[in-house]
């Protein structure tokens, strides 16, 4: 990435708000595209699918398969994230507590700041 990119993403958004919810998810899954050149070729192959994971994907509560589609996006969330160095846990994410869904998600916008800043990346 050139260094005089500027790049937004927003790191946090109410999940009751589903048109913010919606563009955090989309900038989310952009910026996951990008961190993913800053992990080494052979952890990314031994990642396998985590690699293409596409984290503007939310599972609607309404479809059958939601909790393997939540299930699948934790766990390859964390896949990458742990790839990354990153110090956010994904075990005590429970998405149905409010608290604790307004406390990791506020952890991984920070996460998500300190990678930027750790890889060079402008934002405003």
């Amino acid at each position: 990435m050139s260094g005089n990119q500027i790049l937004f993403f927003p790191d946090y958004a109410d999940p009751n708000d589903q048109a913010g919810w919606s563009m955090m998810l989309s900038g989310h899954s952009l910026e996951h595209d990008l961190f993913l050149n800053y992990i080494p070729q052979s952890i990314k192959t031994g990642m396998g699918a985590g690699v293409l994971f596409d984290f503007g994907l939310w599972p609607d509560k309404d479809d059958p398969d939601y909790q393997s589609m939540l299930d699948q996006w934790i766990g390859t969330h964390d896949a990458v994230h742990q790839a990354l160095g990153s110090g956010i846990g994904f075990g005590d994410l429970d998405v149905n507590d409010p608290s604790n869904w307004q406390i990791w998600l506020s952890a991984h916008a920070t996460e998500h700041q300190r990678l930027r800043t750790l890889f060079g990346m402008q934002t405003l």
